[in-house]
């Protein structure tokens, strides 16, 4: 790389040799040199420098997506009556955690009335044909009795057994039995109260929804794939995930569910990845965007059976100088003696030619992207990250006292 882009500051470059795009390192820099900077113990203490390795980690393609929040299918229930009523309790509020089994909304239901009054209607014919067929039987052992009565009493029994199987059924979706019209409906599932629609005194009927319940642990963020990257995406692939409400937060998932029909007008397919949301940030109908991570590309040479490799640092590791990229590199300490004795720290300023912004496979919340080294470094090397900026200002000020 040509040293030319800081014509004022010499530094130390690196050129290009063997095979194409692999770098070369320069001689090392002398001590003298201009491009390197040198902290005294107490200016390296009050600097706080901040160090990473430049990583060679496998090339990932990336999609970008943007989408909208939902809750899964399935931690989301519509809870209403199957039957009319009105409204006479209202026990929760938006917001409100439930169990399972939690009262949400009272009704009083004449049909819940008539369907328990039934049950204890054919409970009492039953009762009856229990004994008639119990008293036929006792008959026939003295000869009493006919075997025509004895089956008609049976069928009359059978015919009340079904009566009430028949009146439980209808009772039960009212909830049970008693002869009260009151009515509860209960939270299928543990969960959120996103919305209650229910007000007191209000009529309903079975077509009517009174209560949302939510589970938000965790969320779907739907997007949509264009065709031509199909290819690319597969279902378990990595995502990173960054919202409107929390710009610096960074959301990790994984593609759940891809549709199995393209849009014929869009030519798009429907995804929905999949984001755990355990500390609750994430609500349903917030706007998202995300990086849809590939498997590794495939290496540019077939031999040799691996994935290519890009030497890369963190993004704070790049400085500029005059529209140029720069990183500072540590200068390599001999051994534990020579480090005790030492009571300063050099760094060499290196021109850099930087790539695109990479996404790590193992990227953890918050983590900082790092930002491809196309030339300049070969992997290894320990850069500046949080405080390069003040060996920036070190070297400008040096450079400024030479010119002098």
């Amino acid at each position: 790389m040509a040293c030319g882009a800081l014509a004022f500051l010499p530094v130390s470059c690196t050129k290009t040799g063997g095979n194409a795009g692999e770098p070369v390192p320069a001689a090392a820099p002398s001590a003298e040199h201009a491009g390197d900077v040198t902290l005294s113990e107490d200016a390296l203490a009050a600097a706080d420098l901040h160090f990473a390795t430049a990583q060679r980690m496998p090339r990932r393609t990336a999609i970008s997506v943007v989408g909208t929040l939902a809750f899964p299918q399935s931690d989301l229930a519509r809870v209403g009556p199957l039957g009319s009523g009105r409204v006479v309790a209202i026990p929760v509020t938006p917001g409100q955690k439930v169990a399972r089994g939690d009262v949400l909304v009272s009704l009083d239901s004449a049909e819940a009335g008539t369907a328990r009054a039934d049950l204890a209607a054919a409970d009492a014919r039953l009762k009856i044909a229990d004994a008639e067929l119990a008293r036929e039987l006792a008959l026939k052992v003295d000869g009493a009795t006919t075997e025509r009565a004895i089956l008609a009493a049976r069928g009359e029994r059978d015919r009340a057994l079904a009566d009430v199987a028949s009146a439980k059924s209808r009772a039960l979706t009212y909830g049970g039995r008693g002869a009260s019209s009151r009515v509860d409906l209960t939270s299928p599932m543990e969960g959120t109260v996103l919305d209650v629609k229910a007000r007191i005194g209000q009529p309903v009927s079975g077509s009517d929804t009174l209560v949302i319940v939510g589970n938000s642990r965790r969320m779907w963020l739907e997007v949509d794939i264009y065709e031509r990257d199909l290819s690319r995406v597969h279902i378990g692939d990595d995502v990173r995930v960054r919202t409107i409400a929390y710009p610096e937060r960074l959301f990790l998932g994984h593609v759940e569910t891809l549709a199995l029909a393209v849009d014929p007008e869009r030519r798009v397919v429907g995804a929905r990845i999949s984001l755990p949301n355990d500390d609750g940030l994430l609500r349903a109908g917030m706007s998202a965007s995300g990086r849809i991570l590939g498997v590794p590309t495939a290496s540019e040479n077939p031999g040799d059976g691996g994935t290519p490799e890009v030497v890369a640092v963190p993004k704070s590791a790049i400085q500029a100088i005059d529209g140029q990229p720069f990183v500072f590199v540590a200068a390599a300490r001999r051994d534990a003696a020579a480090k005790k004795a030492e009571k300063h720290q050099s760094f060499s300023l290196v021109a850099v030619e930087r790539g695109a912004e990479l996404d790590a496979a193992n990227a953890a919340d918050g983590a900082e992207p790092f930002v491809e080294i196309r030339r300049g470094l070969s992997g290894g090397e320990t850069v500046v990250t949080d405080g390069s900026f003040v060996l920036k200002s070190e070297a400008l000020k040096s450079q400024m006292g030479s010119n002098d």
